[in-house]
């Protein structure tokens, strides 16, 4: 009787659980956190069912209807970190080494098993290599943040997926071989299936974790080994992007929100100089363009952890509008009124299933751009150089892209992905193709 009782008991409080989380209003809080709009319930008919499509989308659609998500959040990150996932780092067990890593992920296509990789430190790092020679500066350096620092202040502590300092917080990275490999193969089917005419890029972008002193990094997984498998396992037909090391070159810039996982407009700019260098054209120097500053910005992260100290001190998102004369239709950025909050939306207005941008360029090209929410910040680099700029989340979208490409001609297929969040996406990434 006594277990009888206890099995009602225990599906009587599952109940009044779900009942909870479902029937009050939902918590735009998490959704606002991310930057995003909410998931819709996904269409129902026979074709989506049997694929799996509905399915996946009922998962998103239904986390966005729990009462009080970001509570239930704030709590897993607590109950982390009561199990010892919240642990310190020693500061001075490792200081950063004073030469410059190699930091080319191959540019070649032979396949993950063959790519000649350097030799690996114990945590899956290039071995030191002398310092390069310098670069030539962009015309005009961006602004320097009086916030940001070379180094992060205080003893960093590993909080559940992010490490927190006293002015930044950083997430970490977890890689999978397997995963990894399923990326490239995503992207080679890609290739397989679009016509020759059709040049297809594969931009992987390292996060700050990866740029942070040797100490913190090795509390990660190396992006850069990750990015290494990817772009080794890619097929001939598929070009890698370097922004990798194009990134490495100006470490000492304001490249990386340290409230919010994406990086910033400037992190973006030297990701599409490496695109336009494997793109065969000339990126534009940053003073065609004219900067604006929106103050006060806390990202996701800090509504993961957030802090008085780094509360004092908040990002700032800068953007940058081309001087050329160049319109496009919609705008390509969103600064909030003077009573909005300053997010990361401010690029192309947020995430969207399928955004098509029109502009003046004249020159018949089309960029269709299926990309992760780091690709928001990398889109308006790219309104000098494609009249059409065709914008996909494949989180969102619901058609498929080779219908999409064959709406122009004279196209460039770019994926964009953040390390930390490629693999996630694997499955809608899939699902868009045909």
């Amino acid at each position: 009787m006594m277990k009888k009782l206890n099995i009602a008991v225990f599906f009587a409080v599952l109940a009044m659980f779900a009942v909870s989380v479902t029937a009050f209003p939902r918590d735009g809080r998490t959704v606002e956190n991310e930057n995003r709009s909410f998931n819709e319930f996904p269409e129902i008919n026979g074709e989506r069912v049997l694929s799996g499509a509905f399915a996946a989308g009922v998962g998103p659609w239904l986390s966005d209807r729990v009462a009080r998500r970001a509570d239930f959040i704030s709590a897993s990150m607590a109950i982390a970190g009561s199990y010892g996932i919240d642990a310190p780092i020693p500061a001075a067990a490792a200081p950063p080494s004073p030469e410059a890593p190699d930091t080319s992920p191959p540019s070649g296509t032979p396949s993950s098993a063959q790519s000649e990789a350097p030799e690996p430190t114990p945590f899956g790092r290039p071995r030191p290599k002398p310092e390069p020679e310098p670069e030539p500066e962009p015309e005009t350096k961006p602004s320097a943040d009086p916030s940001r620092s070379d180094e992060p202040r205080g003893a960093g502590r590993v909080k559940g997926p992010i490490i927190v300092f006293e002015d930044r917080l950083v997430e970490l990275f977890g890689f999978s071989k397997t995963l990894a490999a399923r990326y490239a193969d995503a992207i080679n089917a890609y290739r397989e299936a679009l016509p020759e005419s059709v040049r297809v890029f594969a931009l992987m972008t390292p996060t700050q974790i990866e740029f942070m002193p040797e100490v913190y990094r090795d509390a990660s997984d190396s992006e850069y080994e990750a990015i290494t498998a990817v772009y080794g396992a890619l097929a001939g037909g598929v070009t890698p992007v370097n922004a990798y090391g194009e990134i490495a070159k100006h470490t000492d810039e304001y490249l990386f929100f340290r409230t919010d996982h994406h990086w910033t407009a400037i992190g973006a700019y030297y990701a599409y100089r490496a695109f336009a260098e494997a793109a065969g054209f000339e990126a534009k120097g940053l003073s065609e363009y004219e900067e604006a500053a929106i103050p006060g910005f806390l990202g996701y992260l800090y509504n993961m952890a957030p802090s008085q100290s780094i509360r004092e001190k908040p990002d700032t998102i800068y953007y940058y509008r081309y001087k050329g004369g160049l319109e496009t239709s919609p705008a390509l950025f969103y600064p909030p009124g003077k009573n909005g909050k300053s997010t990361y939306s401010v690029f192309i207005g947020g995430d969207h299933p399928r955004l098509t941008i029109k502009t003046s360029a004249g020159n018949g090209k089309t960029a269709v751009v299926i990309k992760d929410s780091f690709g928001n910040a990398f889109v308006p680099w790219l309104a000098p150089h494609y009249e059409n700029i065709v914008v996909l989340d494949p989180r969102h979208f619901e058609g498929t892209v080779l219908e999409v490409i064959s709406e122009y001609e004279n196209v460039d297929l770019i994926f964009v992905n953040a390390a930390t969040t490629a693999f996630g996406n694997l499955s809608a990434i899939e699902r868009i193709r045909d």
